[in-house]
């Protein structure tokens, strides 16, 4: 893997950037197609999966910061460094904010419930 793919006026362009990037791009499209099968705008989707990644990242990078907070450096602000529990703290925030802000309901709708049997002690 090459961590720089190439530099644009001085600025390097990283794979793990570009990776992340598109899977946020690969994930919208997927949600937008499943918020239309259920009545949901398309838009919606795509707020939620910025807002979650863009917090997300920040979550992350925010826990970093906190775990090292005796130690921290100027390497520790830039490009690495991220605690993926923090990220996943900050995303989660963010889609609920979402979901709240655009009135999104957190499950489907229409998931058919099936009864299951009694469970019994025997």
């Amino acid at each position: 893997m090459r961590p720089v793919l190439f530099s644009v006026l001085g600025v390097d362009i990283q794979s793990y950037g570009v990776s992340k990037a598109l899977a946020a791009l690969v994930a919208a499209v997927l949600l937008a197609r499943a918020f239309e099968r259920q009545g949901l705008k398309r838009d919606s989707a795509y707020s939620l999966v910025m807002w979650a990644t863009i917090w997300g990242f920040a979550g992350a990078k925010v826990y970093y910061l906190l775990e090292h907070l005796p130690n921290l450096t100027r390497h520790d602000f830039g490009g690495m460094g991220f605690t993926w529990y923090g990220g996943l703290i900050g995303g989660i925030a963010a889609a609920l904010v979402i979901v709240r802000r655009h009135q999104l309901p957190l499950a489907p709708s229409h998931t058919p419930m099936r009864s299951q049997p009694p469970c019994s002690a025997a």
